[in-house]
């Protein structure tokens, strides 16, 4: 029992890698990769049934994708051939809400695709961006701009957390540090 109480409060390594920039950036190309063929098929497939309410698909598998992968086993296919994976804390797979939480901007992007496919296929005809592009541009912009926002913070962290890593309270290691 003893033996126990003190593994629970058992310091945290100090050699701990905290992944840089490109690393993340490599996992996320591969993560695109696996993840970019199949959206697209079903975008292509999606897009010429008549209703347009399933395009609501390809943004949910994406989103699925890397939230489910990132709570279950700490890191998706990307990140896997890459070595690096995403923990909290105490070094330990992430939950469903810090993946949640840190995949915002995945959410929101699937929020927008859903307004702006009903939206755009409101009449049971899709027609691509007719009368929304402005306002879907701005979206995107703003989005883009965030996405520059989390690089610059992480640049500026020494444990090179991004801005969606501290909301959801996670940390991107080499995947060796991953206590499973």
């Amino acid at each position: 029992m003893e033996d126990e109480i003190i593994d629970e409060f058992k310091e945290l390594p100090k050699n701990v890698v905290y992944v840089s920039f490109m690393r993340r950036v490599g996992a996320s190309i591969l993560d695109s990769i696996v993840v970019g063929p199949i959206t697209f098929a079903m975008t292509y497939f999606v897009s010429g049934l008549e209703s347009g309410a399933l395009l609501i698909v390809p943004p949910v598998i994406t989103l699925l994708y890397k939230v489910v992968l990132e709570k279950e086993f700490g890191q998706t296919l990307g990140k896997k051939v890459v070595g690096i994976a995403v923990v909290n804390e105490d070094l330990q797979k992430i939950s469903l809400a810090q993946s949640l939480i840190r995949n915002y901007y995945y959410v929101i992007t699937m929020v927008l695709s859903i307004i702006g496919d009903y939206a755009l296929a409101g009449n049971n005809s899709y027609v691509p961006f007719s009368g929304y592009g402005d306002t879907i541009n701005y979206i995107t912009y703003a989005i883009t701009l965030g996405w520059f926002i989390d690089c610059f913070m992480m640049s500026a962290e020494s444990k090179n957390q991004t801005l969606h890593d501290k909301w959801a309270n996670t940390y991107v290691v080499k995947d060796t540090f991953l206590i499973k």
